[in-house]
């Protein structure tokens, strides 16, 4: 179907409506794909009223969407308060390019691609399989989830490229997480070719806390090889978030964030603490690897005392190192005394032209006690092989 040129959305789905599909329709656009027919509003929206049934269970899939601008979403899930929206799939759409076949897409932006706003609970954009890719470039922002919009998942979508992961199409930011959404999972996606690649930030009355960043390619494309970069930082948390975890160091769960022209992750506010970033690959990006601060090196002070970013966590200095089979460290740190502390060690094949970080794979881990003093001193073997002339972290 051709769904464009209406005076408001293009299709509302609302107030206990449920499992309902909407597939393989042109929606503010005209029906070859060359310009664009915007509907007055969204798209695409799924709504529901105070009181109303949960709107559930339906299936946008196969669609393609363009041309919602001035503050208008490709595909928006946005109820009003003391409503919900869940176990609704966004799956296989392309959001603000329009496929043309033996060319590269054609650029028709929504302010944003793909929108997540109150009420937005436990709801899938994307998936595991190839055809459940959503393909999200040239918007303002690709996916924004905001407001109370808790535990949906994003995972396997190109955001910022084309539907091979290729060619640089980019949104401002790739995914922005804002205002209180939390507890949000975005995993497995392409976040290339954008302004900034993820942003997460909260606001003074509402912390946006416990989102998961994880299995993603931030800076490069699928082949994990190419350089791909966001003009600016890869990830970026700012004010009032909290509890936001980066990688991991279970299979799978680490992200790669490379080349990007900013910081690889930067934690910018004093109100921002409580994340942990663990088992990455991140290097060659044109600021530091982890920046606490924005202000480039934060060097380790008594009792790890200061206040800031992250706490500005004091990082471990390395004294010796035996690479092999397995690889012997030897080294100590200054923090808070009487604290309990795990050093993860990653292996580079360059150093970080900043003398400090980097970490092109993770090696292994070191749990620690800081003592009485301030000090701890660590001589551990890490489960890793590491080779002569790599730079260990």
């Amino acid at each position: 179907n051709l769904i464009s040129g209406n005076g408001r959305s293009g299709i509302l789905i609302q107030n206990g409506s449920s499992r309902n599909t909407v597939t393989n329709n042109h929606i503010g656009i005209n029906a070859d794909g060359t310009a664009t027919m915007r509907n007055g509003e969204w798209g695409l929206r799924l709504s529901n009223s105070e009181g109303r049934p949960v709107v559930r269970d339906n299936v946008i899939r196969d669609n393609v969407i363009g041309g919602h601008t001035d503050g208008y979403t490709g595909i928006a899930l946005i109820a009003a308060a003391n409503s919900t929206m869940e176990e609704n799939t966004v799956v296989g759409n392309w959001l603000g390019l329009v496929p043309v076949e033996g060319q590269p897409p054609r650029v028709m932006p929504n302010s944003a691609g793909i929108g997540l706003g109150n009420g937005a609970v436990n709801n899938r954009i994307g998936g595991s399989l190839p055809e459940e890719a959503n393909v999200v470039g040239g918007n303002t922002f690709g996916v924004r989830i905001l407001d109370v919009a808790t535990d949906n998942e994003v995972i396997g979508n190109y955001l910022g490229t084309d539907d091979q992961g290729n060619a640089g199409l980019g949104n401002g930011w790739g995914v922005q997480i804002v205002e209180g959404a939390s507890a949000n999972t975005i995993r497995g996606n392409t976040v290339s070719g954008n302004s900034t690649g993820i942003e997460i930030r909260g606001r003074v009355d509402r912390s946006s806390s416990d989102n998961i960043i994880e299995g993603n390619l931030i800076g490069l494309a699928p082949d994990a090889q190419t350089s791909l970069p966001n003009a600016g930082d890869g990830i970026s948390i700012g004010a009032y978030a909290t509890g936001t975890t980066v990688g991991g160091i279970a299979a799978g769960e680490g992200n790669v964030i490379a080349h990007n022209g900013g910081r690889g992750v930067s934690i910018a506010d004093d109100t921002s603490t409580a994340h942990t970033i663990r088992g990455n690959s991140i290097f060659s990006n044109g600021g530091l690897e982890i920046d606490l601060g924005d202000d480039g090196v934060t060097l380790p002070d008594v009792d790890d005392a200061d206040t800031g970013p992250n706490n500005l966590q004091n990082f471990g200095e390395l004294t010796a190192v035996e690479t092999g089979a397995t690889t012997t460290v030897e080294g100590s740190l200054i923090g808070q005394p009487n604290t309990n502390l795990t050093l993860d060690f990653y292996g580079s094949s360059a150093a970080d032209p900043s003398g400090f970080g980097g970490g092109e794979r993770y090696l292994d881990s070191i749990a620690i006690t800081v003592d009485e003093a301030g000090q701890a001193f660590f001589n551990g073997v890490l489960n890793a092989a590491t080779s002569e002339g790599e730079r260990i972290t």
